[in-house]
């Protein structure tokens, strides 16, 4: 029974450690940037 909750803990542990990782890199994201990367693929200037 011990390792169950070892591992369950651990388990909480990486999925909230991976949704924390997900939310700062989603409140990060810079939307001008992302419109000149798609701008520059549209026109085939992409080195």
């Amino acid at each position: 029974m011990w390792p169950i909750l070892i591992v369950s803990i651990i388990g909480v542990a990486v999925v909230l450690e991976r949704a924390f990782w997900w939310t700062g890199r989603w409140m990060r994201r810079d939307p001008k940037r992302i419109e000149k990367v798609f701008t520059a693929i549209e026109t085939g200037d992409v080195t």
